[in-house]
């Protein structure tokens, strides 16, 4: 009888593998964010403002997992992209981790940004671009 118990416990230890818990979402946390593009503003009249930042569909940008003394982890690197509105959310597991903004031929990409996630825990970047060919 103990041998059947026992082997019912280890089959059901061996289930929850890392994999597992990450799928149902424990240990991860969640990363949103949108992509803007900066246009420049055309020259003005006094008194009127302008907001050079547009959202930026289909930016494509890469994710890298960092170790604790902030080097990259090697083969964690992944190639994303914005979908339509602009917009991003991806749940990873729990560390730090690098945004950088890539390139492209209408923009060129900004400052890379640091994150850590706990786990459970969110955080929303806004990812910037820099138009090639800024409207003057």
């Amino acid at each position: 009888m103990r041998v059947v118990i026992c082997s019912a416990v280890l089959a059901l230890l061996a289930a929850v593998t890392p994999a597992a818990l990450a799928a149902s979402g424990a240990h991860t946390g969640t990363l949103t964010g949108t992509t803007k593009i900066n246009t420049g503003c055309p020259v003005a009249d006094e008194g009127v403002s302008c907001n050079p930042w547009k959202p930026l569909p289909h930016a494509r940008f890469t994710i890298t997992r960092l170790n604790a003394q902030g080097g990259a982890i090697a083969g964690t690197t992944r190639a994303l992209e914005s979908d339509a509105d602009a917009d991003f959310s991806l749940r990873l597991h729990a560390g730090s981790y690098l945004v950088t903004p890539a390139g492209s031929n209408e923009s060129r990409g900004g400052g890379s940004i640091r994150i850590h996630l706990g786990t459970g825990s969110s955080a929303t970047i806004s990812l910037h671009f820099v138009a090639t060919h800024p409207r003057v």
